[in-house]
């Protein structure tokens, strides 16, 4: 776990659990959103690598 949102969580211990859950699924989304965009890049890359070795 980040240090970012180990804070937000010490934060939101104050507040109600219906907003920290909300939250929790928020940053949850998000973590995954960048995970798929950095494997997606990855796979773009090594797919173009492919193509090049092929034409070359």
């Amino acid at each position: 776990m980040d240090f970012e949102v180990f804070w937000s969580f010490k934060n939101l211990e104050s507040k109600n659990l219906e907003f920290k859950k909300d939250f929790v699924i928020i940053k949850f989304f998000i973590y995954i959103e960048r995970y798929l965009k950095k494997e997606y890049l990855r796979g773009e890359k090594r797919y173009i690598q492919i193509r090049k070795s092929r034409v070359t």
